[in-house]
């Protein structure tokens, strides 16, 4: 009698784990990368800034685990004379939060004798990063790397944040081209704007350079859109 008693229960506990283990899976699903991914072909901007994702606390967009409901945008202006700022704002399940990012170039000069390659580069590269700023030798070689410091901003409230969510999506967030074609001209200090946003599954990604005067629906939108994080945030 006790062993068919065992047995019940033994049945009961595994029936109790397989429907939690199923609940889990179904509230909370992942998707490890995007599968719709709408960006520019082999644009070398947009190579960096996915290298400052994930060399940085932000990780890689495109490959980033995200839930069906997870929102994310990252707006960063700059790539030129005047350095590189970011906005990130970021919906996990119902709750927003915002972030800064500012990007900044460290270097370490290392004697002439070190041979670099792709063994000792990481490194030096590393230490670069560890010690951004401070003084190093005059002579030798010059190793130089990004390193990007990614600061919260704690001022706007939930409902602030949802609303600018609502409102860069009605400048047009979605609809931005993933480039605008302007020939062979050169820009005076190259100011360009990288969007790139996730919902989901889904990824997209926008390069494009700043003009005095719009010239297309997307100079128009994307330069509101500029507007609208810095006024916020």
């Amino acid at each position: 009698m006790r062993w068919a008693e065992c047995e019940r229960d033994l049945r009961v506990i595994r029936h109790l784990v397989r429907a939690l283990l199923l609940t889990i899976g179904i509230s909370t699903p992942l998707h490890a990368q995007a599968r719709r991914v709408v960006e520019p072909g082999d644009n070398y901007l947009l190579r960096v800034t996915r290298e400052w994702g994930r060399s940085s606390a932000l990780g890689d967009l495109k490959a980033a685990p995200l839930a069906p409901g997870a929102i994310e945008v990252r707006f960063w202006g700059g790539y030129g004379l005047g350095g590189t700022q970011g906005v990130i704002l970021r919906r996990d399940g119902r709750r927003w939060t915002a972030h800064r990012a500012i990007v900044a170039s460290c270097s370490l000069v290392v004697p002439f004798e070190v041979v670099l390659d792709s063994a000792s580069l990481p490194r030096y590269r590393a230490e670069a990063r560890r010690n951004c700023g401070v003084p190093t030798a005059k002579t030798g070689h010059v190793v130089r790397v990004d390193t990007v410091a990614v600061v919260p901003v704690d001022a706007p409230t939930h409902a602030e944040l949802d609303r600018l969510w609502r409102d860069a999506v009605a400048l047009g967030l979605l609809d931005l081209p993933p480039e605008v074609d302007r020939g062979n001209r050169i820009s005076l200090d190259g100011h360009t704007y990288v969007v790139e946003v996730r919902r989901g599954a889904e990824y997209r990604a926008s390069v494009i350079r700043h003009v005095r005067v719009p010239e297309v629906p997307a100079d128009t939108r994307v330069q509101a859109l500029s507007r609208l994080f810095r006024e916020r945030l």
